[in-house]
């Protein structure tokens, strides 16, 4: 996960500094290609399209990266937390930062309801790491997740026109996005 994760940062700040390739022309032959295929091209127009708005605002890719870094900090301290709350034999917080990484990708496994792959991967991290199992915690993790999100959902209904408001001035924004590019 980590190898990847950094030959997709590295090759998408490469796209990103260097503008120019795309027009090269043995890479815009590949390009082409690329874009041709059914169900690739399409994802790989929009990846291109992002990469250049982004072009022009790395400090939003910088405070982006900054962000997701600190929401993963973040839930592997919530799930070390939980696990300390509940009294269970469970890994250290430095385990911790080892065991939210994976089970948020197997988080991203794309399961019927949702639900599963996280809770089998914290199962079994926490097997392997404290000899205990730590379905319960992620379980719980997932169930204050889902209260954080209704909380959302209730602030959302209170408040619909300050989201309208917002929702317009996001798309303003969109409309200037796309002129930039």
């Amino acid at each position: 996960t980590a190898v990847l994760a950094i030959v997709g940062l590295v090759g998408f700040v490469f796209l990103l500094a260097v503008p120019a390739l795309q027009r090269q022309p043995v890479l815009a032959k590949i390009l082409g290609r690329v874009l041709a295929i059914p169900k690739l091209g399409p994802f790989a127009r929009k990846l291109i399209d992002v990469v250049g708005v982004y072009r022009k605002r790395p400090g939003t890719i910088l405070v982006s990266f900054l962000l997701s870094v600190a929401v993963n900090v973040c839930f592997a301290i919530t799930i070390y937390a939980i696990a300390v709350g509940l009294g269970t034999p469970h890994p250290s917080l430095a385990e911790h930062f080892l065991i939210e990484p994976v089970a948020m990708v197997a988080n991203s496994v794309p399961l019927p309801g949702g639900i599963g792959g996280m809770e089998m991967a914290v199962e079994l991290m926490y097997r392997a790491l404290a000899d205990s199992g730590g379905v319960v915690i992620a379980f719980t993790f997932r169930f204050f997740i889902l209260v954080s999100s209704a909380f959302g959902g209730v602030l959302w209904l209170f408040n619909r026109e300050s989201f309208d408001k917002l929702k317009s001035a996001a798309s303003a924004g969109d409309a200037v996005a796309k002129d930039l590019t």
